[in-house]
């Protein structure tokens, strides 16, 4: 199987498994405003209920106008934890994203925390959990290294691929090349 056979495949498995990014966007129209990441991104399967939870507390925190702000740039696991990447908002300084009547500005944050802070928080959180929970079953796990690239794993899953794992989720839903 070549690349992009492989690569077709993984985003079938990822349909079947009910973590694609497709579902996400549909999901959090408030975040993704109807669109995917500009950047290549996915979600593992067994990572998919923190990851959704994660954009829940974020479309629950957030109001309209900051909604309208955010966007989300990539989602992805690198050496073995999640990785959520976003634009428009402040964190870590004396303003913050605030709504007033028709029109969103910065400015000083009304809460006494930045909301840009507090949604930087859900996803350390959302990857603290990731990196302790198996990418592709969503058991306990941890951090290991299968052929030599770094995977949030469990004792089950510790030396599969997700070569091997998308093509078991394809053969048993029948779609295996």
């Amino acid at each position: 199987m070549n690349f992009d056979e492989l690569m077709a495949a993984h985003e079938r498995a990822n349909r079947i498994q009910g973590c694609s990014i497709e579902q996400l966007v549909a999901a959090f129209p408030r975040i993704f405003h109807g669109e995917a990441p500009q950047c290549s991104s996915h979600v593992s399967p067994g990572w998919r209920e923190i990851v959704w939870e994660a954009f829940r507390q974020i479309d629950d925190l957030l109001s309209e106008g900051q909604a309208a702000r955010l966007r989300v740039d990539q989602i992805k696991e690198k050496f073995g934890s999640l990785r959520i990447y976003l634009s428009g908002m402040a964190r870590s300084g004396a303003v913050q994203l605030v709504e007033h009547a028709t029109h969103t500005h910065l400015g000083p944050s009304d809460q006494g925390e930045e909301i840009g802070d507090r949604v930087q928080a859900i996803i350390n959180a959302a990857a603290e959990k990731c990196a302790q929970t198996c990418d592709m079953c969503g058991q306990p796990g941890s951090i290991r290294a299968p052929d030599h690239v770094y995977a949030a794993r469990c004792d089950a899953h510790r030396k599969t691929s997700w070569d091997e794992w998308n093509l078991r989720v394809l053969r048993r839903h029948g779609g295996a090349p």
